[in-house]
């Protein structure tokens, strides 16, 4: 989450542009740039961070993600990367944006699945024996209020098998009061 939606700010689509950045550093590092043992501290790190201070890359790194990464991951919204600035980056220099816009790229990696419950992908080792998540999803004081704010209450989004079409159904479980 981007500074701005942990302190319940306006926000507008530069929060995207930071998710991807966090996404960018876990997928090239295998670690989160915010860890922490709940999601205070998580919390604590994003609105602590000062615009690549704490980020460090070891030094066979490529350094044009590292670059990026630090583009994406500004505090302020306003001077964030977005799009043309991120694809236009050297390290996104070989991907060509109008076949991706056109879904005319062939995948490098499509999974085998095997209906919509399979689970055969993902790597379950690291959460056997683990009986509760609940410790991982502590929200601060101050964001305790925020589900209320939220559009659609009581709905979740579910996707068809293409993931092209996102549809709101109503969740009795979610339901609370506003």
């Amino acid at each position: 989450m981007p500074p701005e939606i942990v302190q319940c700010k306006p926000h507008g689509l530069a929060c995207d542009w930071w998710s991807i950045g966090v996404l960018l550093q876990e997928m090239m590092t295998g670690r989160t740039p915010f860890s922490g043992r709940t999601m205070s501290d998580v919390f604590k790190n994003i609105l602590n961070y000062t615009n690549g201070g704490s980020l460090t890359f070891s030094w066979f790194f490529n350094a044009n993600a590292a670059d990026l990464i630090r583009k994406l991951l500004i505090v302020d919204p306003n001077l964030r990367a977005g799009p043309k600035q991120a694809m236009g980056h050297p390290f996104l220099a070989t991907i060509d944006f109008s076949e991706l816009e056109m879904r005319a790229l062939k995948a490098p990696y499509v999974p085998t699945i095997t209906g919509k419950n399979d689970t055969s992908n993902y790597n379950v080792e690291e959460l056997e024996g683990r009986e509760s998540f609940e410790q991982d999803f502590v929200i601060p004081k101050n964001l305790r209020n925020a589900a209320k704010r939220i559009p659609f209450p009581g709905f979740v989004a579910e996707h068809d098998a293409g993931f092209e079409q996102f549809v709101l159904t109503e969740d009795e479980d979610q339901k609370f009061e506003a």
